[in-house]
């Protein structure tokens, strides 16, 4: 069976994550996996699955991850879709109805041909982080959270929540969907 990931990454995580998921489907006999980076990604016709990949950052996909699903709902729409997300909790990212919060800025037809959405956990690095991205988190936890002195100090310190055992077992049940 062909499957195609396609996934958006800001930082190493999420590029982590699906090559964990290639590395483990691949181990399966028939099972072949094309992975793209959004940037330079096309749907591809002669694969019928797709998995769709993104970092999540306040609560949205990567920058061009929504256009390009825009963009390509036609062909998306014609293949199984499997989500998966890398964030630093899974609790915040699905909604009331178990639905990865980032859906609801799909096309319909896309919605409608997703069978599988799982979060898995990354890490922040504030070392390597956008500017930007350093000022989110900074109002983050002072302003949201409250946070300061000891336990802003600890929320700073660069940590690391991606496991390859997690990583793996979301990619059998990726493999047990194939019948």
């Amino acid at each position: 069976m062909k499957y195609q990931m396609i996934y958006g990454a800001r930082y190493n995580a999420t590029k982590q994550n699906v090559l964990w998921i290639k590395e483990r489907l691949e181990l399966e006999d028939n099972f072949q996996v094309e992975l793209s980076n959004l940037e330079e990604a096309k749907v591809c016709d002669d694969s019928g699955v797709l998995i769709l990949s993104t970092g999540i950052y306040s609560g949205e996909a990567v920058e061009g991850f929504y256009e390009f699903i825009e963009k390509n709902a036609q062909k998306i729409s014609q293949k199984k879709v499997i989500l998966v997300v890398t964030a630093m909790n899974k609790e915040n990212c699905f909604d009331e109805e178990n639905n990865l919060k980032i859906i609801k800025n799909f096309p319909q037809s896309v919605k409608d041909k997703i069978i599988f959405q799982e979060v898995l956990l990354g890490e922040m690095i504030f070392k390597t982080m956008t500017e930007e991205d350093k000022i989110s988190i900074d109002y983050f936890y002072k302003k949201i959270m409250h946070l300061e002195g000891k336990a802003l100090e600890k929320m700073l310190m660069p940590r690391t929540l991606l496991d390859k055992k997690d990583v793996w077992k979301v990619s059998e049940r990726i493999i047990e969907l194939k019948d």
